[in-house]
């Protein structure tokens, strides 16, 4: 299985104590890697172990508010740049998600329909399509004027296609869009993910990273969380 980091906070803050570690990991998950700094549209993938570029990576200065982070252990597909995540899909309102994923779907009806739209071979792309699918429905078929119920429900379907994908198979999922700067985390595995909460934001890792109070995320939740503050709906 691959590994995923991600972090949100209420303003941008040196990450390397984290990612330094967490690239280390990559000694196992060597079949691609790849990171996003949301805050500065930076993205980068490349499908060969992040150890081949370690030094690289640890004199890289991860300063960001919400970045993605991933190591790939390939289940689906080779390693290809089209296989590593962070995956970045756009909805039919232009807005754009960018997803990490811990774990392996078996595909139904609506993967497998899905699986001619994606760039790659990965379930975890058929996963981010699944979702904007959902997203795009209820654009579709909501008519609601007020912003703070038009959030509400979108934030309720999200977590419904979930639901559905879980039932699949492991789904330990970190994912953004553009729109609100959110980070969306949901999983489904008991004690596969971390969380670590900070003065200026909240770190999100497969394995803890350091010898700080790392606690198990919630399973079974979609958690969503705004520069570095966890939003309730």
């Amino acid at each position: 299985m691959c590994e995923i980091y991600g972090f949100c906070g209420s303003r941008p803050i040196k990450l390397n104590k984290y990612t330094d570690e967490f690239w280390l990991h990559s000694r196992i998950h060597q079949d691609g890697f790849g990171y996003y700094l949301a805050d500065k549209d930076d993205l980068y993938v490349n499908p060969n172990s992040a150890m081949s570029y370690i030094e690289n990576l640890n004199h890289k200065s991860f300063l960001s508010k919400l970045a993605l982070c991933h190591i790939r252990f390939k289940t689906h597909g080779p390693a290809t740049i089209k296989n590593c995540h962070p995956f970045i899909k756009y909805d039919n309102h232009g807005v754009q998600w960018s997803l990490i994923h811990n774990g392996y779907i078996s595909d139904n009806e609506l993967t497998t329909a899905l699986s001619s739209l994606q760039d790659g071979e990965t379930d975890s792309e058929r996963i981010l399509l699944a979702i904007i699918n959902s997203i795009n429905y209820f654009y579709d078929h909501s008519y609601i004027d007020d912003k703070n119920d038009f959030k509400f429900y979108l934030y309720v379907t999200i977590e419904d296609v979930l639901h559905k994908l879980s039932d699949l198979g492991k789904t330990n999922l970190i994912f953004t869009d553009n729109y609100t700067n959110n980070m969306y985390v949901f999983m489904n595995s008991p004690k596969t993910l971390y969380y670590l909460d900070t003065f200026y934001g909240v770190h999100f890792s497969t394995t803890p990273l350091s010898h700080e109070s790392w606690k198990p995320v919630e399973p079974y939740k979609l958690h969503i969380f705004n520069k570095g503050n966890k939003l309730n709906f």
